[in-house]
């Protein structure tokens, strides 16, 4: 239920994935997450995302149908810019605005006269990322770790807010995460490892996160 101190919130999700996704995907998973908890703590919430995402707050279709469900896999810069106008249109409806579209929301970020802060979730080290986190050094960052932040120092960190799912979606394993290739290669098909075996202790495992 609203109170006198909930904020208006709209949280802007890509359009290839339905929020949450039916299957794996880490960016639409914890954008689900977070429309229902901050729904759950009484905030108004209004997701931006595929027609096909279902969510206890505000859902405003982006598009019809998430694309990847359409067998789409072509370039969805055009359905992000449309996406983002759709927001545009509406934002004296929110005090915040929180973007998950990636670099594609910066130039909207900046001209928006609602704030908007922004949630990176892929690699800050690929072609052009660096180039425009300096150009777009005004724009309002949240960082998903400390490590991320040491990828972009020169970066508007505002905060940094580790992704958060409910227990509930993370179901007990008692299988040891050091067998899980060995199971893996019981299914008789051949595997190939992606880097170097090194061995390393747990506390070097954390370490390393």
């Amino acid at each position: 239920m609203a109170t006198a101190d909930s904020l208006r919130i709209a949280l802007v999700a890509p359009p290839m994935l339905a929020v949450p996704p039916p299957t794996y995907a880490g960016t639409e998973r914890v954008v689900g997450a977070l429309a229902e908890e901050l729904h759950r703590r009484g905030h108004r919430v209004t997701l931006f995302a595929p027609g096909d995402s279902e969510v206890s707050a505000e859902l405003v279709p982006t598009v019809p149908r998430s694309l990847w469900s359409e067998d789409y896999r072509g370039d969805v810069s055009s359905f992000i810019n449309v996406t983002l106008a759709m927001v545009w249109r509406e934002h004296e409806r929110f005090d915040v605005i929180h973007s998950h579209v990636e670099t594609l929301g910066f130039l909207f970020a900046r001209h928006c006269p609602t704030p908007v802060v922004t949630t990176l979730h892929g690699r800050l080290d690929a072609w052009g990322i660096p180039e425009l986190i300096t150009e777009f050094s005004d724009i309002p960052l949240v960082a998903i770790s400390e490590s991320q932040r040491r990828w972009a120092e020169n970066a508007n960190w505002v905060g940094t807010i580790h992704h958060g799912l409910p227990l509930e979606a993370m179901p007990f394993s008692e299988l040891p995460r050091v067998r899980r290739a060995h199971h893996a290669g019981e299914g008789h098909r051949r595997l190939h490892r992606a880097g170097p075996t090194v061995e390393t202790s747990a506390q070097d495992g954390r370490q390393g996160l």
